[in-house]
């Protein structure tokens, strides 16, 4: 039953952005929309609305933007996905063999850090997550993939115990 209601929303996110209309952001288990109006005292940033227009994240080539989402990785995400991204007690993020097939693309990935997915993966929305920083935190995620100081770091910094226990 996850399968066959996960394959539906992992394509229907991939090919929203594919045919260059505005991607459909659906929460992963169920494949229903996902509510992106803004949480009590969030200002949607012009990233965040050009982002449900295009599916395309300005921070990805923004220093700063991704030293912060580097911030929210490490107090959020790494304790289950390691500081550099490999998994541990959750599934790898640092590559291209993701878990979920949405993850390829950055509106997928952001359908389930806002959304939720499977098992242990919660709702970032309803812990306190504005959807700027989930680009911020995206933008950083990508890093992970590539040769790069941010790469070399989080490497350094898992292979002396950081993040996820092995």
């Amino acid at each position: 039953m996850q399968l066959r209601t996960a394959l539906p929303a992992a394509l229907a996110v991939c090919l929203g952005t594919a045919a260059g209309e505005p991607p459909d952001f659906l929460h992963i288990p169920t494949g229903t929309p996902l509510d992106l109006s803004p949480r009590p005292g969030e200002v949607l940033s012009p990233a965040v609305l050009d982002f449900h227009r295009t599916g395309r994240n300005r921070y990805r080539d923004d220093a700063e933007a991704i030293a912060a989402g580097r911030l929210i990785f490490r107090q959020r995400c790494s304790f289950c996905h390691a500081y550099d991204g490999s998994g541990g007690n959750a599934p790898p993020i640092n590559g291209t063999g993701f878990t979920y097939a949405t993850s390829a693309e950055d509106a997928g990935m952001f359908s389930i850090i806002w959304g939720g997915g499977f098992g242990a993966m919660r709702s970032f929305a309803r812990h306190g997550l504005s959807q700027d920083e989930v680009l911020q935190l995206i933008a950083y995620v990508r890093r992970l993939a590539e040769p790069g100081p941010e790469r070399d770091e989080a490497r350094r910094d898992a292979a002396i115990g950081g993040g996820a226990p092995r």
